[in-house]
């Protein structure tokens, strides 16, 4: 499934996107956390978020958990960021929220006040 875009039809084919287990995979932030945690000792696993990653002190928290010297970097140039701008239609609104929901709740119960406050709206 290509990205969606607004060239490919985001506010007709969310659907195939919702049902695509590869795209769910991604999101089953519970599984991913939860792997993390029981594979490796806590002090060796660091959470960020995109939201705050490009603030300059999450990369020297970044840069301190990797016992790597700190060096300004480039804030303004971001890769890979979703450029769609679409609004979702309600229904597809409704289907991701009911979707996520629990995966939000995890992350809300897991990180609490370091959750980015978009994750929480």
């Amino acid at each position: 499934l290509q990205q969606l875009s607004a060239s490919n039809d985001a506010a007709t084919k969310w659907p195939r996107a919702l049902a695509n287990p590869a795209i769910a995979a991604r999101a089953d932030y519970r599984a991913i956390v939860t792997a993390l945690d029981a594979t490796f000792p806590a002090g060796d696993v660091l959470y960020l978020f995109y939201e705050t990653l490009f603030r300059e002190e999450t990369l020297r928290r970044l840069c301190a958990f990797a016992d790597a010297p700190y060096r300004p970097a480039a804030l303004s140039e971001r890769r890979n960021e979703t450029t769609v701008t679409l609004p979702l239609p309600d229904a597809a609104r409704e289907a991701f929220r009911a979707h996520l929901g629990p995966q939000y709740a995890f992350c809300r119960e897991r990180f609490g006040a370091e959750l980015p406050p978009a994750w929480q709206a």
